[in-house]
């Protein structure tokens, strides 16, 4: 059966006026010269838009110094227990990665880009980068490349849709802060269906 057609009957009998044609949706005139974006302001806008929604973020000027602010932050809060893929270890953190994220107090990810627009961080995990790090953990941090920094959610799913499908990971995660639920009587909770601190780092120098 012709699908306009039947929509059209059962609008009919129900006493309905036929559905208006949607409105066209607005596109960025492909043909337009795209300005190149200002790493600095896009790092900029990234960590305000992230403390706005109760994360926190650290501009750093290269990895070695990001790697040394874990290292302080595990010593500072005596974490006992960390988790993270096998690429992102070193041996600072070395003594304290268990291979558990159960019995995690911190897990480490790296982000394959981030969006200035809402500070949301994009991970993508498969059978060597999981999910858990991110997730399980009651804090969670983020190692980000400043030159991954994206303005809007709109260069991901254009980067995503050009991807081959075979070279799409098993999940991709948009994190934009610790989880946050107002599930039961509409309080605020954070750290309810993952992580209740997220600490990026944006390091400047890659």
């Amino acid at each position: 059966m012709d699908r306009e057609r039947f929509i059209g009957t059962i609008t009919a009998r129900l006493g309905r006026r036929p559905r208006a044609e949607a409105p066209p949706v607005p596109r960025r005139d492909a043909g337009a010269a795209a300005e190149a974006p200002d790493r600095e302001a896009l790092v900029r806008r990234f960590c305000e838009r992230l403390a706005e929604v109760s994360g926190t973020a650290v501009a750093v000027a290269d990895r070695a110094e990001a790697q040394a602010a874990v290292e302080r932050l595990a010593a500072e809060r005596g974490y006992q227990g960390l988790d993270c893929p096998a690429a992102l270890r070193w041996p600072g953190i070395e003594p304290l990665c268990s291979g558990d994220p159960r019995a995690a107090d911190f897990g480490l990810s790296e982000a394959r880009r981030a969006i200035a627009e809402t500070g949301t961080v994009v991970l993508w995990h498969d059978a060597a980068v999981p999910r858990a790090a991110s997730l399980v953990p009651p804090a969670a941090g983020v190692f980000v490349p400043a030159s991954t920094v994206v303005p809007r959610l709109g260069d991901i799913t254009a980067r995503l849709a050009a991807v081959a499908r075979p070279d799409l990971p098993a999940c991709i995660t948009l994190m934009s802060g610790p989880s946050r639920s107002m599930d039961i009587g509409y309080v605020s909770c954070m750290g309810v269906h993952g992580p209740g601190e997220v600490i990026v780092w944006v390091i400047a120098d890659e």
